[in-house]
């Protein structure tokens, strides 16, 4: 989906760029709190989306999240309602608020 978005706009990227962790992790400091936790909300969707969190993910995500126990336990939570066929109660995990 992203990368018809990009072609969509004529936008021009090294597909190695989408899953750079060491530079996600250097950017998210620079963006403002609002940003931040927009950014992190949609990785964590993204993470669980297959219904499977990598054993790559699972190693990276603990540096961008921090002790935040709370968001692996949803990412866990979101997967788990994907591999269960449960979409309408992954949808309500996934649930964005932008305020």
């Amino acid at each position: 989906m992203l990368l018809s978005f990009f072609s969509t706009f004529s936008v021009k990227l090294n597909q190695s760029e989408l899953d750079d962790w060491d530079d996600f992790r250097r950017n998210i400091s620079k963006v403002n709190p609002a940003e931040q936790r927009l950014a992190l909300r949609l990785l964590s969707i993204a993470c669980a989306f297959d219904g499977e969190v990598s054993s790559l993910e699972k190693k990276k995500l603990p540096e961008v999240f921090g002790d935040d126990k709370t968001t692996m336990q949803l990412i866990e939570e979101i997967a788990k309602s994907v591999r269960k066929g449960n979409l309408k109660e992954a949808r309500e995990l996934c649930r964005i608020e932008l305020n």
